[in-house]
């Protein structure tokens, strides 16, 4: 019964590399004209990418759910390690700083209609997109999505727990921009968090 079982397996792990896995995809080629840090950041974009649009064509809605939940757990590691990174340099906790002081190198590569930092509110309009670019030129737009509607909600409230992200727009769902309004109204309120050790080095 074992040695059955096992052997259909083998037979659905093949037909699974077969139908699903296996699909031709454009060459890469780096941009001299590029940064080191935005050369990083492609890689970083295609690397989810293709992970987890994989997942999505093999498994459906369930692969789908795992990749959402995947994403919320990495949207909180980065959010509350950027939040007990700022607390152990004495900064307030609030959405200016929250991007001022972001987790990851900025690139100039994105261009923006508007942007507004304030203490307890950010707005974003964004217009381009070069992850979205490169999502949709290797045909990731599931996986695309999915990142675009989790990511930014996941980081955002494990870095403050009473911020509220709204998206009314969306590249990746096929809007002409992306749009971002995110208030942090109790961002003066006292929570109880723990800090880094004094010494600890970035």
């Amino acid at each position: 019964m074992e040695k059955k079982t096992q052997t259909h397996a083998a037979e659905e792990t093949a037909s699974f590399q077969k139908d699903k896995y296996v699909k031709e995809v454009p060459d890469f080629k780096m941009d001299d004209s590029k940064s080191d840090v935005a050369i990083m950041k492609d890689f970083y974009t295609l690397i989810y990418g293709f992970i987890a649009q994989r997942v999505i064509d093999s498994f459906g809605p369930e692969g789908e759910q795992v990749v959402r939940r995947a994403l919320r757990d990495f949207g909180k590691i980065r959010g509350t390690a950027q939040r007990e990174r700022q607390l152990h340099y004495g900064l307030e906790l609030n959405m200016q700083n929250l991007h001022v002081y972001a987790d990851l190198p900025g690139d100039d590569d994105q261009e923006t209609n508007r942007q507004v930092f304030e203490k307890d509110c950010f707005y974003s309009d964004l217009t381009e997109c070069d992850m979205y670019e490169l999502w949709k030129k290797y045909d990731l737009m599931d996986a695309a999505v999915v990142y675009c509607e989790e990511i930014h909600h996941a980081m955002w409230t494990a870095y403050h727990e009473d911020t509220v992200v709204v998206q009314d727009k969306i590249l990746t769902r096929g809007d002409d921009r992306c749009t971002f309004l995110c208030k942090m109204p109790n961002y003066q309120k006292k929570i109880n968090l723990k800090r880094y050790k004094e010494g600890k080095k970035y």
